[in-house]
Order: C-alpha cells, then structure tokens, then sequence
C-alpha cells in the first residue's frame, strides 16, 4: 500500500541513506539511515514530504538509526525496529480563541487520545490518520449540521484552519439555502 510511495520519497532526499516506514497502533513511523553529514529535523523532513505527500501519509514519527536490521537473510527485521516514543512534539501551545475552535479542540483531544491539542498543532502529526479523520468529520456534520467534505480535514489539519475552512462552509450553505427558499416562495412561476 501507500508505505512504500513514502519510503521512495524519502529516499529522494540526499541526506536519507536508508529508509523504512511501519505502522504502529494508529500512526506512521519512519526509521532512518541518515548520512554522516545529515543535519535534518522533523520539521525539515515533514517539509520535504508535504512537497509530494498529502498529509495524511506524513509520519508521526522520524527515528534516526545507525543501520536497518536486518535478519540472518538479509531482509528487513522489522520486529527488531525500536518501538518510538510517540509523545508529540508540541513546541508551543496555542489554546483555542473562539467557540468553533473549543469544541474543535476537544473533539481532537478526545479522537486522538491527547489531553489537549493546541490550534496550530498538526492532525496528522498527532497520529491522526484517514479512520480518524472519517470520525472528526461525521462529529463535526451532526455538531454543526454542515455538509463537510472529509478533504477538508486533509487540506487544513489544524484546528484554526479547519475552523476557517468550517466558518466558510457555513457561509456558503446559508447563501444557498435562501436563494431556494426564495424561489419555492414564488408562485408566479409557470413551467
């Protein structure tokens, strides 16, 4: 499946010698041979990957190692992989500003098992994955009765720009809704 489309764009970037990409429980993990020189950061390697990857196929999680391991045939042994400290990056949290983005943030927290999640923090980098995301959308239709495309979520995976992408939803349905009603409204129309 979509693993192996990640290992190849890893293995694009001149600093990653060797790659491979599992999932844990509920998130990507990427391991990683990196060269002697590499002086490469999370951050830097989820730039690298959003370049071609939609977010959803961003690992969590990037752990550096000195070489793959590899059984006595020379395959990959993925059950030596070091299982990694999935505890989240959360460089700096930012607490929601508005009622949309409380109940956002709640509802984030509780889908994604984090004791709190931050506006600006990642979906996906919380080990959000498409599942999930199916939930946060069908919560967020039923909570705001708004029609939502489940894209919505991959293309703004933070709470303040979902929320943004909500508030313009709204907008939108509300603009159309009134124009049918005043068209249902008219009965000097003969078809």
């Amino acid at each position: 499946w979509f693993v192996g489309e990640i290992e190849a764009t890893l293995l694009q970037h001149p600093d990653i010698l060797a790659c491979t990409v599992t999932v844990i429980r509920d998130y990507l993990a990427a391991y990683l041979v990196l060269s002697p020189q590499a002086n490469l950061n999370v951050e830097q390697l989820q730039q690298f990957l959003q370049q071609t990857l939609p977010n959803y196929m961003i690992p969590a999680v990037f752990v550096p190692l000195a070489e793959l391991p590899l059984t006595p045939n020379g395959k990959l042994d993925r059950s030596a992989l070091p299982v990694p400290d999935i505890t989240p990056v959360q460089e700096t949290f930012i607490p929601p500003r508005n009622p949309t983005e409380t109940w956002l943030a709640g509802l984030f927290a509780e889908v994604l098992g984090q004791e709190r999640v931050g506006i600006t923090d990642n979906f996906f980098a919380l080990g959000g994955h498409s599942l999930l995301a199916t939930q946060v959308i069908s919560r967020v239709r039923t909570h705001f009765q708004l029609e939502v495309p489940l894209r919505a979520l991959f293309e703004k995976p933070t709470i303040a720009g979902f929320a943004e992408r909500l508030e313009t939803l709204r907008l939108a349905q509300r603009q159309v809704a009134p124009s049918l009603a005043g068209r249902a409204g008219r009965k000097d129309i003969e078809l």
